[in-house]
C-alpha cells in the first residue's frame, strides 16, 4: 500500500488561517460572526500554554469599519475627515505617554496630523495567566493627510512611512499591528474562544466590514507573544506557506538596500520568519 503523501511531512503542523468576502455587498456584521465562529472551529490548528489558558494567538484582519470609527472618535470628541487613516498599537505598561510623543512627532516629519487617540476597550475576565502578565496597553490614533486631494494609495504609502519613522523613535517593546486608511487589526495572546471576549468592539453590530481574514497561530519556533499572534499588517501565512517563497532572502536584501534612502530598514531583522516576510510584503 502507498503510503499517504502527507505521511511524514515536516509541515502538517501548522497554523489555520482562512477568509471571508461579501463581493459587491454594503459592509455588514454578518462578516465578522461568520469569521469568528470560522476562527473558533480552529482551535484545534493551535498551542495552549501550560496555565491551561493562554493561547499561541489569535486575530483578525478586517476593512476598515468606517461608521463604527466615527462613531467611536466623535465619542472623543474627534471630529474625522473624510478620508482618515486608524493606527493600532501595542504599549507596553507605563510607556504609552512617551508612545504617544514618538508617533506624533514621526506624524510631524511624514507630513501627517495624528487626530487623537481612543483607549480601546477590553475584557481581561478570560485571559489566562501569561497572557495577563505579558498584556499591552491597547491603543488606536486617528491620522489625517494634509493633501486628501493626493488619493488613497499615496495616503497608504505615507502611513507605511509613518509606521517605520514612528517604529524608530517609539519606547522598547512598543509594536503597531497596523496603520491604514483601509484595513485594521485586532489581535492578541488569545485562544479563538477569547478573542472576542477580549475585544468588545467585534461585538458591536455596527462594526462593519467587507471582509475579514482570520488566523490561529501554531507557535513553532518562537514564543508566543501578543505582537507575533496573526494577521500581519497585509498577511496571515501558515508555516508551509512561507517556506514556498524561496525568493524571500533575495527579496529582503533589495528590501534592506532600498532602506538607505529613508534612514531605516525596511525589512529588519524580527523574532519571527512570518513577521519578516508580512514586512517584506508590504514594501514590495
Amino acid at each position: 500500500m502507498c503510503p499517504h503523501p502527507n505521511w511524514g511531512h515536516p509541515d502538517h503542523d501548522a497554523c489555520g488561517t482562512g477568509f471571508i468576502a461579501r463581493l459587491g455587498g454594503a459592509p455588514n456584521h454578518d462578516i465578522i460572526e461568520h469569521a469568528l465562529t470560522a476562527l473558533e472551529r480552529l482551535t484545534h490548528r493551535g498551542g495552549v500554554d501550560a496555565d491551561g489558558a493562554s493561547g499561541d494567538g489569535a486575530g483578525l484582519l478586517t476593512s476598515l469599519p468606517d461608521a463604527f470609527f466615527r462613531t467611536r472618535a466623535q465619542e472623543q470628541g474627534i471630529a474625522l475627515p473624510e478620508v482618515f487613516g486608524l493606527g493600532f498599537a501595542f504599549f507596553p505598561a507605563g510607556s504609552a505617554s512617551d508612545a504617544r510623543a514618538a508617533v506624533e512627532a514621526a506624524a510631524d516629519v511624514e507630513r501627517l496630523r495624528v487626530l487623537g487617540w481612543r483607549r480601546v476597550p477590553v475584557n481581561t475576565n478570560s485571559l489566562g495567566r501569561m497572557a495577563l502578565e505579558t498584556m499591552p496597553e491597547t491603543w488606536q490614533f486617528f491620522v489625517e493627510p494634509f493633501h486628501p486631494t493626493r488619493g488613497a494609495a499615496r495616503f497608504e504609502w505615507r502611513l507605511a512611512l509613518l509606521r517605520k519613522r514612528a517604529e524608530s523613535l517609539l519606547p522598547a517593546r512598543c509594536y503597531i499591528c497596523s496603520l491604514s486608511s483601509q484595513m485594521v487589526v485586532y489581535k492578541g495572546l488569545l485562544t479563538p474562544w477569547q478573542f472576542p471576549q477580549f475585544y468588545e468592539d467585534l461585538r458591536d453590530p455596527s462594526f462593519a466590514t467587507t471582509f475579514a481574514i482570520f488566523h490561529q497561530r501554531y507557535s513553532t519556533n518562537t514564543q508566543p507573544s501578543w505582537d507575533l499572534a496573526q494577521p500581519f499588517r497585509y498577511v496571515a501565512q501558515r508555516r508551509d506557506q512561507y517556506d514556498r517563497v524561496e525568493s524571500a532572502v533575495d527579496a529582503r536584501e533589495r528590501a534592506r538596500s532600498s532602506s538607505e534612502t529613508y534612514g531605516w530598514a525596511l525589512a529588519p531583522d524580527t523574532r519571527g520568519e512570518r513577521q519578516r516576510f508580512g514586512e517584506l510584503r508590504q514594501w514590495l
